[in-house]
């Protein structure tokens, strides 16, 4: 995809407390410089500095874990810089930090290209790190990692070619799509979709491991005798970037919340969800839906049918 390099401004929170907020908000995104393309992963376990720790010295660093590439959410604009939703939504709780709870806050950023690896290192990290991804918010994955709130709704939709025809519902897709194979999304909560699905609802399927879904909408693309279950935002964003395929909407499944996450117990975690609280809700603010369409640039109706905004 090419992508504008357009700075966000932040705009549409009404309260007086917070309208000071947002104005410095502009001056720190506008300036703010975001990490260059993806570095080798580390194999020592992340740490960074804790909240308590970071508000007793007035200062401190949070290591950004985030899954790349991710279309919308982190990809590389086109001044080789990685942006979107996600790297600039923590820009300005960095803006917040500083400007609410009077805290300067420094980002180390380590890319991971493999969600497995990525969630794991979140998983086993110390201290004050932060992991960006469309990771769904389950209660098995509560036992194990700290969610900070929903900064994003998808659900999960059946992807095939855009050649087939249309499938009329759950129950008739073992018919409809007899002799296809299931592309499973490795380690995520699509690969336990489709995994259940066979188990449920049509045992001879033949299932595929792939590690990410850049492969799976290019096998889409080219192979008519193939689909998987894909993150609703990430067929929006493949298709807008010519990948040949189509959404069978009688296939989709319920609404999934997003959350960044953190090692389990982090006390990150409360000064994320003040932030994500701030002006009645950032969700439900003009500057979020602004970022979404900036970056995803989707249907506008489809999208906060979606994502649950105004």
């Amino acid at each position: 995809m090419n992508h504008q390099s357009r700075r966000f401004v932040p705009i549409g929170m009404s309260k007086p407390a917070v309208g000071a907020v947002v104005l410095a908000l502009v001056a720190v995104v506008a300036t703010a410089q975001p990490p260059s393309a993806a570095k080798p992963e580390p194999a020592a376990p992340l740490r960074g500095d804790t909240w308590a720790a970071t508000q007793r010295a007035g200062r401190g660093t949070v290591t950004l874990v985030y899954y790349y590439p991710l279309e919308g959410f982190s990809y590389l604009d086109d001044k080789g810089k990685v942006s979107g939703v996600m790297i600039e939504l923590m820009e300005q709780f960095r803006s917040y930090l500083k400007n609410v709870r009077n805290v300067d806050v420094d980002y180390r950023h380590v890319p991971y290209d493999d969600f497995s690896r990525f969630y794991a290192a979140v998983r086993e990290a110390q201290g004050g790190v932060i992991g960006l991804a469309g990771t769904t918010i389950t209660e098995e994955r509560k036992k194990e990692i700290t969610f900070g709130p929903p900064f994003f709704s998808s659900m999960p939709v059946l992807v095939t070619n855009a050649a087939v025809p249309d499938v009329t519902s759950r129950d008739r897709i073992p018919a409809e799509l007899a002799g296809f194979t299931a592309l499973a999304f490795r380690g995520t909560t699509l690969d336990t979709l489709t995994r259940r699905f066979k188990a449920e609802r049509w045992p001879g399927l033949a299932v595929e491991s792939v590690g990410t879904f850049q492969e799976i909408t290019d096998r889409l693309s080219r192979d008519p005798k193939a689909f998987a279950f894909l993150d609703l935002n990430v067929f929006w964003v493949q298709r807008k970037a010519g990948a040949r395929i189509k959404r069978h909407r009688a296939a989709d499944g319920a609404r999934e919340e997003f959350g960044f996450t953190m090692p389990l117990g982090s006390d990150w975690a409360a000064p994320l969800a003040d932030f994500f609280a701030t002006g009645g809700g950032y969700r439900n603010s003009r500057a979020y839906r602004q970022l979404l369409i900036k970056h995803l640039g989707v249907d506008i109706k489809e999208l906060f049918e979606a994502t649950g905004g105004r």
